[in-house]
This record gives C-alpha cells, sequence and structure tokens, in this order.
C-alpha cells in the first residue's frame, strides 16, 4: 500500500525571505506534486549542444511560468 500526503498548493514547512527569487518560487511550485505524493516519480535530462530553433516542450503545450 502507498500513502500520499495531502495535496496542498506548496510544501508544508516552504518558507521564503528576502534573498527568495522568482526561481526559487517557480522551482517550489514544480516540486510541489512531487512532495505531497501527486506525482510519486521525478526525471532529470541534461541537453547538450541543442539547436538554437529546437523547441524544448510538446507541441500544443504552453509555458505559464518563466524565470
Amino acid at each position: 500500500m502507498i500513502e500520499t500526503m495531502s495535496a496542498n498548493p506548496l510544501p508544508t514547512g516552504l518558507s521564503f525571505d528576502g534573498d527568495t527569487t522568482v526561481r526559487d518560487v517557480i522551482d517550489a511550485l514544480a516540486l510541489a506534486p512531487f512532495v505531497s505524493g501527486e506525482q510519486p516519480w521525478a526525471f532529470e535530462a541534461r541537453l547538450e549542444r541543442c539547436r538554437v530553433d529546437a523547441p524544448l516542450r510538446p507541441a500544443g503545450s504552453r509555458v505559464v511560468r518563466r524565470a
């Protein structure tokens, strides 16, 4: 049996201070579903030598946050 934490908009215990950047906030928002258990997996890929015109996102998707 797999138990998940309750879904919160942000992970419990997360705090922001005067040194917090927009990128820090976006990182926290992206990690929230992983921390809550809504997305119980993570994947990371590093792309080297990408074409300048490569879209780097799925067709039909849209950017909702940018830093």
